[in-house]
């Protein structure tokens, strides 16, 4: 590890060619090292590095979301709640107790069930299970303790029995928590893959009132705050899905496909032109949600690999933020549009020093037999200016809390086949005059001293009826979806 003004750099724990993350938090780093030194010997110490160093570079540091919650809730919502400051007052008193005593600080009565499981209940009824797992147990691999079954499969199934509503699994300085039913949590995932952890180890003390709000006796009652951050990180999914739906319809595919057009040097367009392009659009649209949920889900080494991470859309969202917080305007220059490619050429053919593997759909090939529209998509070049604000309206969201990334781990994938559904029943057109919308959202002609919305000669997108498409609602079947995602996402074995 070596220290710098600004931050701290660290290489490994371990691989041939370790990992390298720079500028990081010299007190996180600090409390990891403490973390490691701790241990009992060589093997156990690089076991809890590698435990602890997902959860410490993790957007809240500390926290580990498998989906339960919304990122945005963790680190916005919850601060605004009028107990936060109380909650981090009763955390901060029990950070250093772990296991057993980490539970009893947390408000819960301890009765062992069988020879792994105990239940945790308070004086008025049990509130849920919980598993202390062994230094070496891994929570979703087999073990001998558990009957062969991994430990939070046995766990669910023990709760399932004993109708309790959570499962705690406890390790050392870690804790996590598994809701029992089905479709809990923003990220529509399996139970087992449905949880939130906690590495006390490398929480920082600002934000230990997540511990309480979230793990505590307190936080699990009915209407409490565990409930209130679930219902919250819903809302805030939602919201995000039909403001994702609108930019898209209203904005970034209109914009991409006008300059689509423009750019392939296409004066009089006829309607297989307008449809070549309108796919073109479509399929450099869902390259990037496809790759920016990808990052989010972690099927792409955005937290893995630091040459990737820097090339990342991840990191391009916090580069365009900075651009929009401080007015820069996008220029006439490609580069956007390039580095974009190059990003996308990597998730098509795999590129080893980024620990990206190569995809074998054909959503991002540029070969002419595999895509015919991908291979006229990669021969046209569009500026800063139309690039820069797609990827801003597709990558960022406006919150209470300011402009951030967006968190794509709170859409469900049928989230993405609503967004294809949709644009499927739009077609694009060019304006023989200048349109503007009636309060039907229909495009008319414009009348003597109208302001255009589409000048004549441009290329505006509508539905059957003439419409400009927003925000419908649609309802794609599940293996539908499945269905897109297998043929478009495969990686390569």
């Amino acid at each position: 590890m070596a220290l710098a003004q600004q931050g701290a750099s660290v290489c490994g724990p371990a691989g041939e060619e370790p990992p390298i993350d720079t500028d990081l938090d010299v007190g996180v780093l600090a409390a990891l090292c403490r973390e490691a030194l701790g241990q009992p010997d060589r093997h156990a110490a690089l076991r809890a590095l590698r435990d602890a160093l997902p959860a410490a570079f993790s957007p809240v540091t500390g926290i580990r979301n498998g989906g339960l919650l919304s990122t945005h809730e963790l680190q916005a919502g919850a601060r605004l709640r009028p107990g936060w400051t109380e909650a981090g007052s009763k955390a901060r008193r029990i950070c250093a107790a772990r296991e057993m005593e980490l539970l009893k600080g947390l408000g819960f009565q301890v009765e062992p069930l069988d020879n792994v499981t105990s239940v945790l209940r308070t004086s008025s009824r049990k509130k849920a299970l919980a598993v202390l797992l062994h230094p070496q147990e891994i929570p979703e691999s087999p073990a001998p303790r558990f009957g062969d079954a991994s430990p939070v499969t046995y766990a669910l199934a023990v709760a399932d029995r004993e109708n309790q509503p959570f499962v705690f699994l406890l390790q050392g300085s870690k804790l996590r928590l598994y809701p029992t039913r089905v479709g809990v949590g923003v990220g529509r995932r399996g139970r087992t893959e449905t949880w939130l952890e906690i590495h006390l180890g490398v929480l920082r003390p600002e934000e230990a009132a997540l511990l309480w709000l979230i793990f505590s006796a307190e936080a699990l009652e009915s209407k409490g705050s565990l409930e209130q951050l679930l219902e919250a990180s819903s809302r805030f999914a939602g919201d995000l899905a039909a403001g994702l739906r609108e930019r898209i319809c209203n904005s970034v595919i209109p914009t991409l496909a006008q300059r689509l057009v423009a750019a392939r040097r296409l004066p009089a367009p006829e309607i297989a032109d307008l449809q070549e392009t309108y796919s073109m659009a479509m399929v450099l649209l869902f390259r990037i949600l496809f790759a920016a949920y990808a990052e989010d889900k972690d099927l792409l080494p955005y937290r893995a690999n630091s040459l990737y991470q820097h090339r990342s859309l991840k990191t391009k969202a916090q580069e365009l933020r900075e651009l929009r917080l401080q007015k820069v305007p996008f220029d006439e220059s490609a580069g956007l549009r390039e580095e974009l490619q190059q990003l996308l050429r990597s998730v098509d053919q795999g590129r080893g020093e980024w620990g990206v593997p190569a995809c074998d759909g054909g959503l991002f090939s540029e070969d002419p037999e595999v895509s015919p529209i991908g291979a006229k998509l990669a021969e046209v070049s569009l500026p800063n200016t139309v690039i820069g604000p797609a990827l801003s309206k597709l990558l960022l969201v406006p919150t209470e809390e300011g402009l951030g990334p967006v968190d794509f781990r709170s859409l469900s994938v049928l989230e993405f086949g609503t967004i294809y559904e949709g644009l499927l029943e739009s077609e694009l057109s060019v304006a023989e005059a200048d349109l503007t919308v009636d309060h039907e959202g229909v495009y008319r002609p414009c009348r003597p001293g109208e302001a255009a919305v589409v000048p004549k000669g441009a290329a505006y997108l509508h539905n059957a009826s003439g419409a400009r498409k927003s925000t419908g609602t649609y309802f794609t079947k599940s293996f539908a979806v499945e269905h897109l995602l297998n043929e478009t996402l495969v990686w390569r074995k």
